[in-house]
């Protein structure tokens, strides 16, 4: 959102590019199209899923319950969280495709969720 500079955790952190991570002021320059972007990669490999495309171990713990938007006692270092995403470029499917289409979806969803190199 225009004018932050600093990002609390919720769970909109989750699901955030590394670059959103590393600077939020960036949307004034129009990241926020790319991070979008990123954002709904996340979201549709988790509702395919039932997992995070990265880091799931680690945000499965910290993540809201159903209906919240944040975890009592969660402090967020976003520069930390930031490095953990790019340590791992590369995103896994747990399960083989099965369809041709299925191998297209995967394909737009994996675009969605490259990772900026800087």
């Amino acid at each position: 959102m225009p004018g932050v500079r600093q990002l609390t955790f919720t769970d909109a952190v989750l699901y955030q590019a590394p670059e959103q991570l590393q600077e939020p002021a960036g949307y004034l320059v129009e990241a926020g199209y790319r991070w979008d972007v990123f954002a709904f990669g996340v979201i549709a490999f988790r509702i395919l899923t039932g997992r995070f495309p990265r880091c799931h171990d680690t945000f499965s713990q910290v993540i809201p319950l159903p209906g919240e938007t944040r975890r009592e006692g969660i402090q967020a270092d976003l520069t930390k969280g930031s490095r953990n995403l790019e340590s791992q470029p590369q995103v896994s499917w747990p399960a083989p495709v099965e369809t041709g289409m299925g191998t297209a979806q995967r394909g737009w969803i994996l675009q969605c969720l490259n990772l900026l190199r800087h």
